[in-house]
């Protein structure tokens, strides 16, 4: 994939932030936010590549896509128009280009954008089915013609230099690469949270409504100390461009300080925290809390590289198996 492929985490984090922004309740505030976060994401990744970068086209389509959520067509119709103007038979931002047209009331512009496409992608079917949604006639189609960056035509309102741009399948493997990389990343997140759902729920079955409050106030105090364990360690490690040896034992030092600080803070504290809710139960659980922080920092740094190569499967399974093992324990220590 070339130089850019160190950066291809953020086009990661884009597509995930795209989608919870799609999916998720969000207000119209926090939505417009969370959206300009991912635009970021996706002009990061092609600020930081060349015109020649297998995954652009892709990736100036989901700016594209982002923009129409946040109502600025003209932008999108800029980032369509970048896409098409690199990959021809790429049929995605035809698509996208046509739909937003549609909305606007643009039909007989929509059915050019899409009858452009259908020159290039005579086979895809998502082009066909807008074409035909669009009242075009199969007779209207032009003869199918192969990608060619030198016979682009005008779509859109921008054009992006770079010859000639890469024939019918290249870059499969990476794409590939990249969508097995957010299924993995998926399946991490998602099996955590129902893990933990079932953790909970198994929990409070087996303990009292006051051992159940002593846990979730010992809680409390381990969640407060992780914001602080991590210190910026992993984003580090995977946004540096040039990763060292030298650039790695440092940041694993600090993880390792800072994570046994505060291991130490939560030990040493479990006493004033007892003392404050006048029950020792709370101690009990802060100090065996605090011996995981003193284990957490040696696979920090690892899981961080993974997530550098995105080479999620490791931490899925690492996290599945470390999430099964946490409810056993817990289980069986609440019994």
């Amino acid at each position: 994939m070339g130089p850019g492929f160190i950066h291809v985490h953020h086009y990661c984090w884009g597509v995930i932030n795209f989608y919870r922004a799609l999916n998720s309740r969000m207000s119209k505030y926090q939505k417009g936010f969370l959206l300009k976060d991912v635009r970021g994401d996706f002009h990061y990744v092609g600020n930081n590549t060349d015109s020649k970068f297998v995954l652009l086209p892709e990736i100036l389509t989901w700016i594209g896509r982002t923009s129409v959520l946040m109502d600025e067509p003209k932008q999108a119709e800029d980032a369509f128009g970048k896409a098409i103007a690199i990959k021809l038979d790429y049929w995605p931002p035809y698509f996208h280009l046509g739909e937003m047209l549609r909305t606007q009331g643009k039909k007989t512009e929509a059915l050019d954008v899409v009858r452009s496409g259908l020159k290039y992608s005579p086979s895809a079917k998502a082009l066909l089915s807008l074409y035909s949604e669009l009242g075009g006639k199969p007779g209207d189609i032009p003869a199918p013609t192969a990608g060619n960056a030198d016979s682009a035509e005008s779509v859109g309102t921008a054009s992006v230099p770079g010859g000639r741009p890469p024939g019918p399948g290249t870059g499969l493997t990476a794409l590939t690469t990249v969508r097995r990389s957010l299924v993995h990343s998926s399946l991490d997140s998602y099996s955590g949270v129902v893990m933990q759902l079932i953790g909970t729920m198994v929990i409070a079955r087996l303990l009292t409504p006051a051992e159940l409050g002593v846990f979730a106030v010992a809680a409390v105090f381990a969640a407060l100390a992780s914001t602080f364990r991590d210190f910026g360690v992993a984003e580090y490690l995977i946004q540096e461009q040039e990763l060292s040896q030298e650039k790695i034992r440092p940041a694993f030092a600090a993880n390792i300080l800072v994570s046994w600080a505060m291991g130490l803070v939560l030990f040493l504290g479990s006493g004033f925290a007892a003392e404050f809710y006048r029950h020792q139960g709370v101690a009990d659980v802060m100090r065996v809390q605090a011996v995981n922080f003193a284990l957490i920092p040696f696979g920090a740094v690892t899981m961080a590289y993974f997530r550098r190569q995105l080479d999620f499967k490791p931490i899925f399974v690492a996290g599945f198996v470390g999430n099964l093992t946490g409810l056993a324990v817990a289980t069986l220590g609440a019994l």
